[in-house]
């Protein structure tokens, strides 16, 4: 968080639920230095990123969740280049939804196909990181059919269990 207070209440009551020491920092910067992976799943509202590329270290991971349309950016064009590897829930979906991809490939800066769905790295199909120094980067935009199905079985069970209030349509 940007706002010291959230910030420290959120390190407090982490540190409290783990049982680990969970540190404030005053940047997004010192988050990340000397790190081996870095999820960022921020509420950023605009296109100003929050990491940026000169900051990634060589063999860091990067999970990026929190730029899912195409007015929002949490990582800046150096960060998708230095990528050796860029992975996404689905491809077709990323194109009209992340603009932390989106942008960087109408620039030129990133090829289309060089963008691989996570699918394939799980079966191996398309192989993870070649070396230990590849910065990585899975750029999770969901899937509503995800959703969908989580809603469905929260739903049946809802009923199973006789729980839950039925909502007019």
């Amino acid at each position: 968080s940007r706002t010291p207070e959230n910030r420290d209440k959120f390190c407090l009551d982490m540190s409290e639920m783990l049982g680990v020491s969970v540190e404030s920092v005053a940047s997004a910067h010192e988050a990340v230095r000397g790190v081996d992976i870095v999820i960022a799943i921020t509420n950023v509202r605009t296109l100003n990123p929050v990491l940026l590329g000169e900051w990634l270290e060589p063999g860091m991971h990067i999970n990026a969740a929190g730029a899912n349309s195409m007015n929002r950016r949490e990582l800046d064009d150096e960060a998708i280049t230095r990528s050796s590897l860029v992975v996404v829930d689905s491809k077709e979906q990323a194109k009209i939804e992340c603009a932390d991809l989106a942008i960087p490939a109408d620039l030129g800066l990133l090829e289309w196909d060089r963008v691989v769905e996570l699918g394939h790295v799980v079966s191996g199909q398309v192989n993870g990181r070649a070396n230990p120094d590849d910065i990585t980067l899975f750029e999770s935009q969901g899937i509503a059919l995800e959703d969908v199905a989580a809603a469905t079985h929260i739903y049946n069970r809802a009923r199973q269990e006789g729980i839950g209030i039925t909502l007019p349509f």
